[in-house]
C-alpha cells in the first residue's frame, strides 16, 4: 500500500487529539414534561503537546443530548406526551414530532442521541478533525439500539447556537501546567465566527455543510429538515483504513 494511498489521514493531528466530555445527568423534571430521561453532554477538542511541555491547546467544542429511551418504555412512559416545543431547542423539537408522526419505530431503539453542534477552530477544520469526532461517538456511544440524529445549519441560522457563541461563551486556555492561570478569549474570535456570521448566502453555506454532513456519514431524513440520521458503514470503512495505514507505518 503506497502511502499517498492513505493521504486523508495526518497522523501529526490524529495522534494528538483528546476528546474530554463532561455530563450532567437530571434525576428529576426541571422545567418540563420528560426532563429527567436527557442526559445533557458538553465536551473539547484539544490538541495535546506533550513533546512542547506545555497544556492542550483548545481547538474545538461539541455538545449533544443523550435520550434515555429504554427507562421511557421501562416505565411505560407516554413518549409522545412530551412536547418537544417546551425545550427551546429545534433539534429537541423536531425529534419529538418525528416520533409523534411515526417517522421512526421508537421500539427499534434503547437511545437517541441528539448532536446538537460542532465548532473547530479556523485552522482545523479542514483537518479530519470532524471525522474524528464522529468516530469518537461512534466508538463510544453507538450501537446496533442507538440512532444518532444531527442538526446540520451553518452557525448564523442556527437559533440552537448562535446567540451562545457570538455573545457570551468564552474559551479558556490553560497557559502553563500546573499554574491555574488563563488566556480568556470570546468564542466569536477564538473560532473566528464573525466572519461567517457576516455571510448572507444561505444557499451555498448550507449546501456546504450538508456536504460535510454527507462525508461523514450522515443521511437527510427529508427535504424539509435539517436533520440528519447517522448511518455507520462510512466511520467503519474509514476506521478500517486508518487500522491498515497504521500498520503498513510501523512496518516502515
Amino acid at each position: 500500500m503506497k502511502k499517498n494511498d492513505m493521504s486523508e489521514f495526518n497522523f501529526n493531528i490524529i495522534e494528538n487529539l483528546a476528546f474530554k466530555t463532561l455530563t450532567y445527568h437530571k434525576n428529576y423534571d426541571l422545567l418540563y414534561d420528560g426532563h429527567k430521561f436527557f442526559i445533557s453532554c458538553e465536551g473539547t477538542i484539544s490538541k495535546l503537546r506533550i513533546i512542547e511541555r506545555k497544556p492542550p491547546l483548545i481547538i474545538g467544542e461539541y455538545d449533544f443530548d443523550i435520550v434515555d429511551l429504554a427507562t421511557m418504555k421501562l416505565l411505560n412512559y407516554d413518549i409522545s406526551s412530551i412536547d418537544g416545543d417546551n425545550f427551546g431547542d429545534i433539534l429537541i423539537t423536531e425529534f419529538f414530532n418525528m416520533i409523534k408522526s411515526n417517522e421512526f419505530e421508537i421500539e427499534n431503539y434503547d437511545k437517541a442521541i441528539l448532536l446538537n453542534n460542532l465548532i473547530l477552530t479556523k485552522e482545523f477544520r479542514g483537518k479530519f478533525v470532524s471525522d474524528e469526532f464522529i468516530e469518537m461517538m461512534f466508538r463510544n456511544y453507538y450501537d446496533e439500539r442507538t440512532i444518532i440524529l444531527g442538526l446540520f445549519l451553518p452557525i448564523q441560522y442556527n437559533k440552537n447556537n448562535s446567540n451562545s457563541f457570538l455573545n457570551e461563551r468564552v474559551v479558556r486556555n490553560k497557559l502553563k501546567a500546573g499554574v491555574e492561570e488563563y488566556h480568556t478569549i470570546p468564542a466569536v474570535d477564538y473560532y473566528s465566527l464573525r466572519e461567517l456570521n457576516t455571510r448572507d448566502d444561505e444557499e451555498y453555506d448550507t449546501y456546504k455543510i450538508y456536504s460535510v454532513a454527507d462525508r461523514l456519514g450522515f443521511r437527510r431524513l427529508n427535504l424539509e429538515t435539517s436533520m440528519f440520521v447517522f448511518e455507520p458503514e462510512k466511520t467503519r470503512k474509514r476506521m478500517f483504513r486508518k487500522h491498515l495505514y497504521e500498520k503498513s507505518e510501523k512496518k516502515h
